[in-house]
């Protein structure tokens, strides 16, 4: 909800919030699984804080990349913008909850896989030329009436 308030203040910026956000996000799994390996001294209360800021970033992003890409995708569909992302954000998904049915994996994996997927998303947001077209129209159509 606090990222939703910040977007409504800072319009056309989403590009740059998704790339501030996945660097802390990044930064953050990075710690946590430091953390975890007991590279950085820890306790119960540095990890719960990491745990909740690095996981309240990664759903504050789903809603961004939604915006961005209905943005960018326009005149197409809302809803298939939202079919797309949603069937890629459930593919992976299951792809990571299969993994935990492989004997002996053990756990180590997932830390890496966090960090992974922040680091993944830099780049692709990073080369992703940021236009603005279906806010342009309804700026156009409301500045109209």
């Amino acid at each position: 909800m606090l990222c939703g308030f910040c977007m409504d203040r800072f319009r056309h910026k989403i590009k740059s919030t998704l790339i501030t956000i996945l660097v802390v996000n990044t930064i953050l799994f990075l710690v946590l699984m430091l953390m975890c390996f007991k590279v950085i001294a820890s306790d119960v209360w540095s990890v719960a804080i990491a745990i909740v800021l690095a996981t309240s970033l990664s759903g504050a992003c789903c809603p961004l990349f939604f915006e961005l890409s209905v943005e960018i995708a326009y005149p197409v569909s809302e809803n298939v913008v939202a079919v797309f992302l949603t069937t890629g954000n459930n593919f992976f998904g299951m792809i990571f909850l299969f993994v935990f049915f492989i004997p002996n994996i053990g756990s180590a994996w997932i830390n890496y896989t966090l960090i992974g997927s922040s680091l993944i998303a830099l780049p692709a947001v990073i080369m992703i030329k940021e236009r603005y077209n279906r806010s342009s129209v309804d700026e156009l159509i409301t500045g109209m009436s």
